[in-house]
């Protein structure tokens, strides 16, 4: 139907403008040239100027975004596309109060500074909810203890009134 057509036709568009922005033509290549005329007739001044040289620019990403026509431009683009998406990942997860993408490759725990109010059901970012938990299961621990300690004493001194009352019966 139409639509089968105009996906059609949308897609051979995007291959066109994808092959053509990464090969370097002609008039890609030539400066711009002003052109006298009776408000501005002087053309020669007013030439687009080459930059200096690609080494006297010491702060250029040319070479990474720039097309020179050699094979590897494809790759290139795709490259600095992704190189600039990275630091966006990082940041929608921090306006999110998302995942600390840190942590997936090794951080132990989340900054204190990441916000993660929002992140979890209960509130609590995994890292500190692993550490209160360490710390209540500690105190749990050591009242099981007291109270194993508190059942032993209790055992013993009933055992030390049995003892006592066996004693007073053959005492009679």
């Amino acid at each position: 139907g139409p639509p089968t057509a105009m996906l059609r036709s949308a897609l051979l568009l995007a291959v066109v403008a994808t092959a053509t922005a990464f090969t370097a033509t002609p008039m890609a290549l030539r400066p711009a040239q002003l052109k006298a005329s009776s408000f501005c007739s002087a053309p020669s001044a007013l030439a687009a100027k080459a930059p200096k040289s690609k080494a006297a620019i010491s702060m250029d990403l040319s070479s990474i975004t720039d097309n020179d026509g050699s094979a590897l431009d494809l790759v290139k683009g795709f490259a600095f596309f992704g190189a600039t998406f990275v630091p966006s990942f990082f940041l929608a997860g921090y306006f999110l109060g998302g995942y600390y993408p840190l942590m997936a490759v090794g951080a132990p725990q989340e900054p204190d500074w990441w916000p993660t109010s929002m992140q979890y059901a209960h509130g609590v970012p995994k890292g500190t909810l692993a550490a209160n938990v360490a710390k209540v299961e500690a105190k749990e621990a050591e009242i099981k203890a007291a109270k194993d300690k508190a059942a032993a004493a209790k055992k013993a001194a009933k055992a030390a009134k049995k003892a006592a009352e066996a004693a007073a019966k053959q005492a009679q």
